[in-house]
C-alpha cells in the first residue's frame, strides 16, 4: 500500500526516496483523513553529525522549517540526548520532547478537549518506572576512568543514559573501547546499543523510541493507532525501534536518513539533513 508503513515486509536495504515519492509517502493519510503527527530525531537528522557532540547545532533554516511544520501538525523530538540538552539545541518550547532515547518526556499541556475529564496538569511529563540516575552516573564515571587513556573517546552525560563517542578515535582502538563498555555494562546490569560511531549505555528496562512514540500518540494526543499517521525521521539504529513501531501499527511512514545503504524497516529514505529540510518544507505546505 502506498504511503503505508510497509507491514508484512522485512528489513530493506533500499527504501525509495521520500522526496521523490512525497505524495505516495503521504497518500494513505490523505485518503483516510487520519491525523498526521511528526516525530524527529536530532543528531544526523535535524543537525549534521559533527566531531564534537556539543557543537551539533541545527541551522536557523531547519528551525524555521520545524516550526512551520509544528504549526500544522503535532511535532515531537525524540533523541538520545538528555532532554534539556536537545531542547536547548532546538529552541522551540511548544514542541514535545523525549530525551534519553525516549525515557524522559516533556511537553506543553494538550488542548482542553484532549485532556481527560478533570485533568488540569499544566504540562506533559513522563518517565517509565525503573530508572536509576545514580547508577548511570556511577557507570559514566567508571567508563571515563577506564577510557581516559584512549585518544578520541568522549563520554556524554545524557541523564538517564550515556553515550560513549568514538568517532575521533583510531579504528584500531574501537575493539578495545567496545570491550570496556560491554564489560562495565554487563557488570552493572545495564545494556549497550551500538550506533553511528557511538556506544549507547541504557537501563535494562523495556522502553525505547518506539514506546515514546506510542506514548505521545495514544496517551498525550489521545489518538488510537487507526486515527493517526505518524511520520518519523531518524538516522541511527535506535530509530529502528520507532520505525518498527510504525510498521507494527500498520499506518504511518518511517523515513531513514542515511547516505549509505543499510538494512532498515523504514518505508522511505532521504540521504542527509538538507534532504530532511526539503522534506519538512514540502510537508509544511502540503495540501492535506
Amino acid at each position: 500500500m502506498a504511503g503505508s508503513s510497509g507491514e508484512g515486509r522485512g528489513p530493506s536495504c533500499n527504501p525509495p526516496c521520500a522526496l521523490e515519492n512525497f505524495e505516495d509517502c503521504l497518500s494513505e493519510a490523505k485518503r483516510r483523513g487520519t491525523q498526521v503527527c511528526v516525530f524527529l530525531d536530532y543528531d544526523g537528522t535535524l543537525s549534521p553529525i559533527v566531531n564534537d557532540p556539543d557543537k551539533a547545532e541545527m541551522s536557523e533554516e531547519m528551525r524555521r522549517a520545524v516550526n512551520r511544520v509544528s504549526e500544522k501538525f503535532r511535532t515531537s523530538i525524540i533523541s538520545g540526548r538528555a532532554l534539556e540538552k536537545v531542547k536547548n539545541f532546538v529552541k522551540l518550547d511548544h514542541l514535545y520532547y523525549a530525551g534519553s532515547h525516549g525515557l524522559d518526556i516533556e511537553g506543553p499541556a494538550p488542548p482542553p478537549k484532549e485532556r481527560d475529564e478533570g485533568e488540569d496538569e499544566p504540562s506533559v511529563s513522563h518517565r517509565p518506572p525503573g530508572l536509576d540516575i545514580e547508577l548511570v552516573r556511577e557507570v559514566r564515571h567508571i567508563l571515563e576512568q577506564k577510557t581516559k587513556g584512549i585518544q578520541g573517546v568522549t563520554i556524554e552525560d545524557n541523564k538517564f543514559c550515556c553515550s560513549v563517542h568514538f568517532r575521533n578515535s583510531s579504528p584500531d582502538s574501537i575493539g578495545d573501547i567496545e570491550a570496556i563498555v560491554r564489560d562495565v555494562v554487563e557488570a552493572k546490569g545495564l545494556q549497550m546499543k551500538k550506533g553511528r560511531k557511538v556506544f549507547e549505555v541504557r537501563p535494562q528496562i523495556t522502553w525505547n523510541k518506539g514506546h515514546a512514540l506510542s506514548y505521545l500518540l495514544n496517551t498525550v494526543f489521545k489518538l488510537a493507532d487507526e486515527e493517526s499517521f505518524p511520520i518519523y525521521l531518524g538516522d541511527d539504529k535506535t530509530d529502528e525501534d520507532a520505525f518498527a513501531k510504525i510498521k507494527e501499527m500498520g499506518t504511518g511512514c518511517g523515513i531513514l536518513v542515511s547516505t549509505v545503504v543499510k538494512p532498515t524497516v523504514a518505508s522511505y529514505s532521504v540521504r542527509e539533513p538538507r534532504d530532511v529540510l526539503a522534506f519538512l518544507e514540502k510537508l509544511a505546505v502540503w495540501d492535506c
